[in-house]
């Protein structure tokens, strides 16, 4: 408990700056223990080739139906397309493609359909402190 009175359960980093800040890795690790935190880097875990398979709303659910049982990390950035979303671009994709991808998210993950569909496989969201935890994922072996 924080003294602002949040019950902070787990820490992550979200866009891994880990990647690039040499040291930021050993060090949030050690932080999340030292204060008895879940650290986000004992939960990545995807299926062969999901990311490639399931790029689009419908692709997705072609590849959750043949998804083996077992826990797995999703992660979207749902958000509205909008002057926000069209100034995140960078070198590798522009501000455009983020906004229109986000929203795709932000209109597929809200969908009732969406909703019924992941029911109806079994599938449901879980949080880090409900999750199994597994080995400590390496920043080298990340499939994205």
């Amino acid at each position: 408990m924080t003294r602002a009175g949040f019950d902070i359960r787990y820490v992550d980093s979200h866009m891994l700056p880990e990647r690039f800040v040499p040291g930021l890795d050993e060090a949030v690790a050690d932080w999340a223990k030292r204060h008895g935190l879940i650290d986000h880097m004992y939960f990545y875990r995807l299926p062969e080739g999901f990311l490639e398979t399931a790029k689009e709303p419908k692709q997705l659910f072609k590849a959750l139906i043949n998804i083996p049982n077992g826990q797995y990390f999703f992660l979207i950035h749902p958000a509205l397309y909008g002057e926000e979303m069209l100034r995140t671009g960078n070198a590798q994709v522009t501000g455009e493609e983020v906004a229109r991808s986000r929203n795709g998210e932000a209109k597929l993950f809200s969908s009732r359909l969406t909703g019924l569909s992941l029911r109806t496989l079994g599938i449901r969201p879980i949080r880090y402190d409900e999750a199994e935890q597994r080995e400590r994922v390496k920043l080298s072996d990340l499939p994205f």
